[in-house]
């Protein structure tokens, strides 16, 4: 890729919030300090020479140096590394503007652009360094050069690559450290530890009396600092040994998904390695641009080829292996590096599934591991890795969060046909287990819709492989999820109680089947089962979703006691669920739904960061006074903008939802001010907003803002904003499967005559479009049409019970009774058990056509 391609170029500060990168560089530093001082073996040693070098050094200081001579052994060239890390770009600037001054070569090295500072940039001898967010400040830096960091826990990472120099803080006052650890690690022991690491530290400004220093900071002077960068360092002992981390993936198309993933892994690699196996996106732009080493190969339907051909180019200690629809998570970042200090040849790590409204657990995968030529993955898709690690394998307390398949994005990527397709080459040429396919086979086909046939491989999965397997709880899951979507409770029952016999500690098990029972009106044996596996202690090996110990197992004991009648019980652990997770969505609706009175109080008490979904349910329950007492007191000025909204007076939400701290209000209310409903100085603004500024005028969007966009037409929907809907969804039109997603919206707002039009001018007519169109022409009573979906839908994969009923139905109204008893006899053989086709097919036999 030419330079010219990089430069021209992707921005990759317009593609992530700027204040979380920078969160996750100063992070990278701190996790990097945090090893060195905890690793170090030379503590002592370092604090006596850098003490030693203190009171001997600069109060030794001859006159001449007063005069900004250069020291003798200077080779002309200053770098000055991160002062947007600190806060202190105007001292940096000032400063090499002082330099240049004295005929100074100047390198400023930063990870954000210096903004209004044309004259600086244009001048001769200076030359800006913008840090791409995988790099490190000393790639480029020279040990003959003199530096100067203007962040403390930078002088880590620089002495790991043996470079010399000072820092330069504000003040002592600026740093405010605690004395106990922040969520970084970032306190006042380690400041202490720190501080003796670079040659000198100096301060800008001096701190107030009392602020005590472990060693000495020098004022900042102009001659103090190019002494003391001329000064002769002592030879110091050698750092520490920190492990290093090559993060690989293999990417294709990956626009809008890859930058979080890149994000996330600031902290966390020294390297980042991406194999684009064939993209038409901007997918090996963007990795560059983030700093990651990306190469091309053709793509050859094989995932542990592609995977095996990016390990090649790890040049740490450990890999980690990583997609590009994953990402480090956020509570991981910190603690990764450290938990690798054990050493051992390999970790399985947590993998969790992320959605708009959940998150789980399904269970752990060797994902790092060292970096031996013998270790490389086998498996067309799905692939595996643990079997070629020879050694200790260890459970690290590292989760990677998985959003690939519950984002929008990636049904605009057909992934699933991918998978699908691709394990079924799988059986040529793989050491995999056959139960092993058989479950990623049977997943990849209920999440299809294809219910029997999945549910068909999880059994046997399930049946033949051992119970100490660790995907075996997760195919119980798919197995119990299934036989619900199939709506065969029976058998669902049935299996959940087996698989909690076999796994005494499952509690996700328990929680799922309870639940199941409660909506069939089975309190009693709801709380049995809750109460049996309560009474067994957790095992945390199994897959677990978030909240499974804490508010969703409070929330579902309320409503088994509800259930069972015991109404102020229900209350007590209602109100747990709540002070466990204060914004939790079902717990806020449960309790405006049983005690609105109580839950207006209650919530104002424990002051959730919204009450959003209280506010909801008040509005869905006709309580629009209760509904806006609830926002009131909690000063929630987003739930307020909701409360107008419902009353559509446009005028007062869109004051309240610019008013708001949440950037889907702001965008809710930068789109009511765009269409003039706004007041006062934001009255006919034009959207700040990115997304909404493109969306507004039609312009494309990205792949990343295709969620975005569809949540902004609902809303415009809502609002009956058609000329600007019109306009906006031209926004994603360059999509391939833009209609298909246009449609569901427009479908879910019951607008069925538009749904219809998007989804026959789809060109692409899989089989979610398909699925679509039937329902809607259904809904429509173009029976014809309908019953052509249903048939082409039934070639791929059988029905679901309801598209059966709807598809005999569709063959009634046609009045095509013998294709009617054809399809009643296949539904009825397939789901014997499904009520609403026993009763469709009595209908038929009788000869009794509803009207």
């Amino acid at each position: 890729m030419s330079g010219n391609e990089l430069n021209s170029k992707f921005d990759f500060l317009s593609a992530i919030p700027v204040d979380e990168y920078l969160e996750n560089a100063r992070l990278k530093e701190i996790v990097t300090a945090r090893l060195f001082v905890e690793l170090d073996k030379h503590a002592d040693e370092r604090k006596r020479i850098a003490i030693r070098f203190d009171n001997k050094e600069l109060s030794a200081r001859p006159d001449q140096h007063r005069q900004g001579h250069k020291p003798t052994r200077n080779t002309g060239k200053i770098w000055l590394l991160g002062p947007e890390l600190s806060g202190m770009i105007d001292e940096a600037v000032a400063l090499s503007r002082e330099l240049l001054s004295l005929g100074y070569e100047v390198h400023l090295a930063s990870r954000i652009p210096l903004d209004d500072r044309d004259d600086l940039l244009s001048t001769a001898g200076f030359h800006f360094h913008l840090v791409r967010p995988l790099e490190a400040y000393g790639k480029f830096i020279t040990k003959q050069s003199h530096i100067i960091a203007f962040y403390l826990p930078l002088s880590a990472g620089l002495l790991l690559s043996n470079l010399r120099h000072v820092c330069i803080i504000k003040s002592l006052s600026q740093l405010d450290l605690p004395t106990k650890p922040t969520v970084h690690g970032w306190n006042a022991d380690l400041w202490n530890a720190l501080c003796y690491l670079p040659s000198f530290i100096f301060a800008v400004h001096r701190a107030p009396e009392g602020i005590p220093a472990p060693r000495k900071v020098h004022p900042f002077d102009i001659e103090n600092l190019i002494f003391a960068l001329g000064t002769k360092a002592p030879v110091l002992p050698p750092p520490p040994r920190i492990p290093t981390v090559s993060a690989c993936m293999i990417a294709r198309d990956e626009e809008g998904m890859i930058e979080d993933c890149l994000l996330s892994l600031v902290p966390v690699a020294d390297q980042v390695v991406v194999n684009d196996t064939g993209s038409t996106d901007r997918t090996p732009v963007i990795a560059q641009c983030f700093g990651a080493e990306c190469f091309r190969t053709q793509w050859e339907y094989d995932f542990s080829q592609s995977r095996n051909a990016s390990l090649e180019r790890a040049v740490h200690e450990y890999v980690l292996s990583i997609d590009a629809d994953e990402r480090v998570s956020k509570e991981s970042r910190a603690t990764f590096k450290l938990e690798l200090t054990r050493n051992l040849e390999a970790y399985e790590v947590e993998l969790r599934e992320v959605s708009d409204t959940a998150s789980f657990n399904y269970g752990y995968l060797v994902r790092v591991f060292k970096n031996r030529p013998s270790y490389r993955y086998s498996g067309r898709v799905h692939e595996q890795i643990a079997t070629s690690i020879r050694g200790p394998v260890g459970r690290a307390n590292i989760t990677l969060d998985h959003v690939g398949y519950n984002m929008v994005v990636n049904e605009l990527k057909t992934k699933r046909k991918r998978n699908i397709d691709l394990l079924i080459r799988e059986s040529d040429g793989s050491n995999l287990s056959r139960e092993y396919l058989l479950f990623q086979s049977g997943v990849e086909m209920v999440l299809s819709q294809n219910y029997l046939d999945g549910l068909k491989c999880l059994l046997e999965a399930y049946r033949n492989t051992p119970t100490s397997a660790p995907f075996r709880p997760l195919t119980a899951l798919r197995i119990f999820e299934a036989y619900l979507a199939l709506e065969d409770f029976e058998s669902a029952h049935e299996f959940g109680k087996k698989a909690i016999q076999e796994y005494p500690g499952f509690l996700e098990m328990a929680e799922r089947l309870a639940q199941a029972l409660v909506d069939k009106g089975e309190y009693q044996e709801a709380h049995n089962i809750i109460s049996t596996v309560t009474q067994t202690q957790s095992d945390k090996s199994l897959p677990q979703a978030e909240g499974a110990e804490t508010y969703r197992l409070e929330l579902l004991l309320a409503e088994i006691a509800i259930g069972l009648n015991e109404k102020d019980r229900a209350l007590e652990h209602a109100c747990r669920a709540i002070r466990w997770l204060p914004e939790f969505d079902p717990a806020q609706r449960f309790m405006v739904m049983h005690w609105p009175e109580k839950a207006c109080s209650y919530l104002a008490e424990v002051k959730p960061k919204s009450v959003r979904p209280a506010v909801m349910q008040c509005l869905i329950q006709g309580l629009p006074e209760m509904a806006e007492a609830i926002a009131k007191s909690t000063g929630d000025t987003g739930s307020l903008g909701e409360v107008f909204l419902h009353r559509k007076d446009y005028h007062r939400a869109a004051e309240f939802l610019l008013d708001s701290s949440d950037s889907w209000d702001r965008q809710r209310g930068e789109i009511l001010a765009f269409l003039g409903f706004a007041q006062g100085s934001a009255a006919g603004k034009k959207p700040e907003d990115p997304v909404v500024a493109r969306v507004t005028k039609g312009h494309p969007c990205k792949l990343g803002e295709v969620a975005t966009v569809l949540r902004l037409l609902d809303f415009l929907l809502e609002i009956r904003a058609m000329d600007t809907f019109f306009r906006s969804v031209e926004s994603i039109r360059h999509f391939e499967r833009a209609e298909f997603l246009i449609g569901r919206v427009v479908f879910n707002k019951g607008l069925y005559h538009l749904a219809y039009k998007f989804l026959t001018a789809s060109p692409s007519k899989d089989l979610q479009t398909m699925t679509l169109l039937a329902d809607t022409c259904y809904k429509l009573g173009y029976w014809n049409e309908a019953a052509s979906c249903f048939e082409t839908i039934r070639e791929s994969r059988w029905l679901t019970p309801l598209e059966y009923v709807k598809f005999i139905s569709v063959c009634i109204k046609k009045g095509e009774l013998g294709k009617a008893k054809e399809v009643v006899s296949e539904a009825a053989d397939l789901y014997p058990d499904s009520t609403p086709i026993r009763e469709i097919s009595i209908l038929i036999r009788a000869h009794t056509v509803s009207p």
